[in-house]
């Protein structure tokens, strides 16, 4: 006969087993009783945890032990493994179900069903499975005729489209639950590809252009005033006067000098002056 502290020890190791292995838990009733969660039909296991049952004394260990088992079928089975436990495609794996199906099961008018909120997890699962890598937002819009074929990311940011279709008016609309499905997922891809934020640098002018040039600006500069430079020939001095582009060059006596080459000089200077007087009186007699 065991003692007190024997059979605290032995439930002890029971909830323990049951907590490492959530399948393990005893079905309470029925002829599945005594055998494994994980070896009983699932429609069985959901028929048990629904409320119209609270009142016998395995429903609140039952449930319990339906919570943990279910989140470890969707943390270890693949995406599309998740079995329907009720309807015609009873027992068929989540992938193995037309994706119109799979979206009538998602729909909020079914919600009064136990298995509904692990459906709607294990569909959201497995629906981001089948575009991994890929933005949720490069997915197209179905159904309408004002958005339909565009892509979600770029309808997304119209408010119009947020503020009607996100309505809660519109959840028992069959396109409601699979448009809501993309937008938490869009949302959530948002959240985990945040462009890292950089600080700008602070602009650096190489050469500052604009400036107001007032009376500040007429003083010495600061080189010394006596110093000499070398001069370029786009700088003109102010005693070199103004000149006239269209006029014809004409030597300065300075720039003839003196010698042999004067009067060479000199006699082209008359030729062209001749020129020009001749082609002056030309003009105005042809007026």
């Amino acid at each position: 006969m065991q003692t007190n502290d024997e059979a605290i020890l032995n439930e002890h190791r029971k909830e323990t087993k049951v907590k490492n292995d959530p399948g393990a838990h005893p079905f309470p009733f029925g002829v599945h009783k005594g055998k494994r969660l994980d070896s009983v039909p699932d429609g069985l296991r959901y028929w048990g945890v629904h409320p119209l049952r609270q009142t016998n004394i395995w429903y609140a260990p039952l449930t319990q032990a339906n919570i943990q088992y279910e989140e470890h079928l969707l943390s270890t089975r693949e995406p599309g493994a998740w079995r329907l436990p009720s309807g015609k495609h009873q027992g068929k794996r989540l992938d193995e179900v037309p994706s119109g199906y799979r979206w009538w099961c998602a729909n909020v008018q079914q919600s009064d069903n136990v298995w509904y909120p692990w459906f709607v997890k294990a569909n959201k699962r497995y629906q981001a499975s089948l575009r991994p890598g890929r933005s949720p937002g490069s997915e197209t819009i179905w159904f309408g005729r004002r958005y339909k074929d565009l892509r979600f990311d770029v309808v997304y940011q119209r408010k119009e489209f947020r503020r009607f279709h996100f309505d809660p008016k519109n959840q028992t609309q069959k396109w409601f639950p699979r448009l809501e499905d993309l937008r938490d997922r869009y949302e959530a891809w948002l959240q985990n590809h945040k462009r890292e934020y950089r600080p700008r640098r602070p602009a650096v002018v190489e050469n500052p252009v604009g400036e107001a040039i007032g009376p500040w600006d007429d003083r010495e500069g600061s080189a010394d005033p006596d110093e000499e430079y070398e001069r370029d020939s786009f700088i003109v001095s102010d005693d070199e006067g103004d000149y006239d582009e269209d006029t014809e060059y004409r030597p300065t006596q300075e720039e003839i000098g003196s010698g042999s080459e004067v009067g060479t000089l000199d006699r082209e200077v008359s030729v062209l002056s001749e020129l020009e007087d001749s082609k002056e009186e030309s003009q105005t007699s042809a007026a």
